[in-house]
């Protein structure tokens, strides 16, 4: 219905909406699931930015700065 992509950094890069997700469907309603697609999408962005930086060094695995 709606989907929403993000670069590693988490910021929004590009929002499809497809058109049925709005037929007979108030905004509101609308609104929520962009809501969790844009929450979807960041939260896949810091997974994929944790999982490369452990490749890169390990010690980002345990959350300690460097």
């Amino acid at each position: 219905m709606v989907r929403v992509t993000a670069d590693g950094r988490g910021n929004i890069r590009s929002v499809f909406i497809d058109p049925a997700a709005f037929e007979g469907r108030d905004a509101e309603l609308l609104a929520d699931l962009v809501l969790a697609a844009v929450g979807e999408a960041q939260r896949r962005a810091a997974d994929l930015l944790q999982s490369e930086m452990k490749k890169v060094h390990p010690s980002a695995a345990l959350g300690l700065s460097l």
